[in-house]
């Protein structure tokens, strides 16, 4: 939905809060993907449209986003199109579930259209906003269902949806205990700005999907909006409708603290400078205003009305430190020079700035009348306010704001690069047709404004007098692992995606075309094709499905796009799109659990192929890998594959071990792809034979006496991060638990007693969980199984480690120091065996053992279980173990022998 009621603005700041909106990390693994798609309300729409794929929300299990070949609507008028809709989501009521949803909203696009239905939960009682107007419902945040559509020869063809509900909201009805007026209260006085006036203020009643230590939770509140000028920032706060807690707030405010180096003299402080024409400049003549012309020409009759200042077509600049830019007239050609102009050298910094926001905004007016007409048709001219009263700050609120030079950093109104990536928040804003206005993805996008100009991967270079640049967006930052709820960050991942697909379309054209016509097309194309898939509004996890919706050009995705292939590769690397975190293979496979003796064991696994289109190559082959002594050898088992199904066995093996195995896949390309992606590091395991149960708990109820300290390291907040609750996908763990709710686990993420943990472990830690004793006298060996998923660093330099009483009994695999990047990283819930000889009593112990690197998710556990196994004698004691037991019994025979010949020799006497 478009949201268009309230202009956020977005700035660079060091000091200031900003916060960010509600979100959540959406997993694509393939192995909860495969189960998804067997659903019966997905198995029912490919009854009737067999040629569509899926991405499905592995929280509530509904398509995040599907896509295929265009399904007729008829005629593209928004009436027409409302009601074929409609119809469409009530014949597939399970999937879309519409008597959940509001007003079916209809959009038209330059590359698509697009329609929208909130998703919305009924009142118990009505309610009555501020205004004294009735509320009879609450709409859910960013929830509900979006079709795209393309139109072909006068036809509309849904080629794309997607459905984000929450099905726990679809029967209730919700009570509303605090009134609108004492929500404002609260968050005004609450915020981050109590002290300030509020203006602009605006409330809704939304259920907001926030996730915290305990995992998702949907609350019922107030979200009030509102502006302050003193500090700057458009607020939105959420408070609790039930208890009147203020719960969330950020500030549509974007900051940042940067470095910058300039290469071009037209682009940052570096001494250098160029000479622009003022193009479009308003002169006030006396026969009237006349502008001047491309090469800075003017021509008039009689004399100025007024001053002439730096006020033209697309942009009027502002000096709010002072006295305005008089440009005097003089005729013939004149160039204006600050230090001409002045003695002052802070007046002479003030006049640059001036000067050029002018030019700035003049050419990235140039790049918008070709490929964003419609926005300048919304946006037709920027006021931009130069050399306010503060230092190291710039920001967009439907003016560009730039500050003075100070403390380290220089007058960001003097800067190109934050120039273009300011009016690029704009530009997000005003390009959108559908969707929402997102915070990452708006940083995200201005920064592809800003490299599109410069043609840098480097982003606002000279930003403070260090010289660094501020970002460089062609590092790889992989969605969801390096989220770092950070909205400059993380958007980050969207504009490597967006430079990265720039290199991927350099390769292409140049191949077909040359290097000189190709480097120009592939630009020409990829500008086009931005703007185009902006206009849905996505957020960061849809980015791929944006581009992929507006690269279409047949309303056809079953058979591909132009630039399909170049889309996944650049995606891809950032964690977006179906190649993102599977790569062009996916395998699933629901591991083995316990088995008996006297049998061989079925191994089966599924098989996606993604963008098969994109990769010259065939299935070479695949094989099971099993080991039966912890992993010193490996045996090969080959498996079958049949329609996407990858089938074989491991052979029968003796009773009482464990096995572990792992699953790889060959191409012709020579291309591996394996399950789990680690092999070795971290395979399958399971157990063979009888056993009984003594201990075993699911974590449902509060700790089972599980006890955790900080071994080593300084204590601080989160140094012992032990936690038990719910896992909330954060630093690459779970989000969810293996069964019901409750795991223990190295920092679970959110939100904790008003501190906010990221799901990683601490820098230099050690950190223990353990559980108590327990009584397991009287069996000659032990089983200790539980369900694992553990994301820590190559064991040299980080150690996840299970101690059994005081013995360590497993750590994870440790490479060398010239490797050093073998980690341990479960994607999906493992099944971890320990095997044991008898004791009286055992306690298992789980470290973590951090250096002063990288960080991880650490250790999440659940299903924790002790069995006893009672051997027969003949296992006890067997004759090849060469114990006291096999002397005794040798020596008896001869013994036996002796007494029994001097029996019979008496006896025959």
């Amino acid at each position: 939905m478009l949201i268009c009621f309230l202009l956020p603005s977005f700035a660079f700041r060091a000091d200031s809060f900003q916060g960010q909106e509600p979100h959540r990390i959406v997993n694509n693994r393939f192995y909860e993907q495969h189960l998804l798609s067997q659903s019966d309300s997905w198995s029912d729409f490919l009854s009737d449209y067999d040629s569509w794929d899926a991405r499905f929300d592995s929280n509530s299990g509904f398509p995040l986003r599907a896509w295929g070949k265009g399904i007729a609507m008829g005629e593209v008028s928004s009436t027409h199109l409302t009601g074929e809709l409609l119809g469409f989501l009530s014949n597939h009521s399970e999937l879309f579930h519409p008597k959940s949803l509001g007003e079916l909203q209809v959009n038209h696009g330059r590359a698509g259209i697009y329609a929208h239905l909130e998703q919305h939960v009924s009142l118990k009682e009505p309610v009555l906003d501020s205004q004294g107007r009735k509320i009879e419902q609450a709409s859910v945040w960013r929830a509900g269902v979006d079709l795209f559509l393309k139109e072909v020869d006068g036809e509309a063809k849904l080629t794309m949806f997607g459905v984000e509900l929450y099905p726990e909201l679809f029967h209730q009805e919700l009570v509303v205990t605090l009134s609108a007026q004492e929500a404002i209260e609260i968050a005004t006085r609450e915020g981050w700005a109590p002290f300030s006036e509020h203006y602009d203020v605006k409330e809704r009643l939304v259920v907001l999907p926030i996730v915290e230590a305990g995992g998702l939770q949907l609350k019922l509140a107030w979200e009030i909006k509102s502006k302050t000028k003193n500090p700057v920032g458009h607020w939105v706060a959420f408070v609790d409708a039930v208890q009147g807690d203020l719960f969330h707030i950020f500030n549509e405010v974007r900051f940042l603290e940067g470095s910058l180096f300039a290469e071009h003299d037209t682009r940052t402080v570096d001494g250098d400078r160029s000479v622009s024409a003022l193009r479009n400049l308003r002169i006030p003549a006396e026969e009237g205003t006349v502008h001047t012309d491309e090469l800075g020409g003017f021509s008039f009759l009689g004399d100025l009305q007024e001053d002439v200042l730096l006020r033209g077509i697309r942009t009027r600049v502002f000096n709010a430190s002072g006295d305005e830019l008089v440009l005097e007239l003089n005729g013939g050609e004149q160039v204006w020079v600050a230090e001409e102009l002045s003695e002052d050298t802070a007046t002479q910094e003030e006049l640059i700035a001036e000067l050029d926001q002018y030019v700035f905004q003049t050419y990235i007016y140039d790049w918008a009348d070709i490929y964003a007409p419609h926005v300048v048709s919304s946006w037709p001219r920027t006021d931009v306010n130069v050399n306010l009263n503060d230092v190291c700050n710039a920001y967009f609120d439907g003016e560009l704001n730039f500050y003075k030079s100070g403390e380290g950093c220089n007058n960001t109104g003097r800067i190109a690069d934050v120039s273009y990536h300011e009016w690029g928040h704009g530009f997000h804003y005003y390009n959108l047709v559908s969707g929402v206005y997102d915070g990452t993805m708006s940083e995200g996008i201005a920064d592809v404004v800003a490299f599109l100009q410069t043609e840098d991967h480097r982003i606002s270079p000279y930003f403070t007098t260090s010289g660094d640049a501020i970002r460089n967006v062609s590092r790889n930052r992989v969605y969801p692992d390096d989220v770092v709820n950070e909205v400059h960050t993380d958007g980050l991942i969207f504009g490597g995606a967006v430079w990265d697909l720039w290199d991927a379309m350099d390769e292409k054209y140049t191949a077909e075309l040359g290097e000189e016509e190709g480097l120009i097309e592939s630009k020409e194309q990829l500008q086009h094709l931005f703007v185009k898939a902006m206009e849905s509004g996505p957020e960061l996890v849809t980015s791929y499905e944006a581009f992929l919706f507006a690269d279409d050009d047949n309303a056809d995705l079953s058979d591909g796009t132009p630039h399909l292939c170049e889309l996944v590769d650049a995606f891809g690397e950032h964690g977006l799109g179906p190649k993102g975190q599977e790569g062009f293979y996916s395998l699933s496979h629901e591991p083995i659990g316990p088995q008996l003796e006297g049998t061989s064991y079925t191994i089966t696994a599924n098989l996606q192929q993604n963008a098969a289109d994109c990769i010259d190559a065939q299935i070479a082959g695949a094989a099971i890998y099993f080991s039966t002594d912890d992993g010193l050898n490996w045996s090969t088992q080959q498996l079958s594959i049949t329609d996407d199904v990858l089938q074989g066995n491991i052979p029968e093996q003796s009773s009482h071990q464990s096995v572990l195995y792992y699953l790889e896949l060959k191409d012709t390309e020579g291309r591996i792809s394996r399950l789990p992606e680690g092999g070795i590091i971290n395979p399958f395991q399971f157990y063979i034979g009888e056993r009984e149960e003594i201990f075993c708990t699911d974590f449902e109820e509060w700790s089972e006496g599980f006890t955790h300290d900080l071994l080593a390291g300084q204590q601080q907040e989160g140094a012992d991060d032990w936690m038990w609750g719910t896992p909330i996908g954060y630093g690459g763990d779970p989000d969810s638990a293996y069964s019901g709710i409750y795991v223990w686990g190295n920092d679970l993420g959110g939100e904790i007693n008003g501190e906010s943990y990221n799901g990683e472990y601490q820098n230099d830690k050690h950190n223990r969980l353990s559980s108590p004793f327990y009584d397991t006298s009287g069996y000659d060996r032990l089983v200790i199984e539980f369900k694992r998923w553990l994301q820590v660093e190559d064991g040299y330099y980080d150690q996840a480690q299970i101690y059994i009483n005081s013995d360590l009994a497993w750590t994870n695999h440790e490479s060398r120091s010239e490797i050093g990047d073998e980690h341990h990283k479960d994607e999906q819930w493992m099944t971890h065996v320990l095997l044991t000889e008898g004791h009286s009593e055992i306690q298992v112990s789980w470290d973590i053992v951090s250096d002063a690197g990288l960080t991880m998710g650490g250790w999440n556990i659940d299903d924790f279980c002790i069995y006893g196994v009672s051997l027969p004698k003949e296992k006890v004691k067997k004759p090849d173990e060469k114990g006291c037991s096999h002397i005794a019994f040798e020596q008896s025979k001869h013994y036996l022998g002796f007494f029994v010949m001097l029996f019979l020799y008496y006896r025959r006497r």
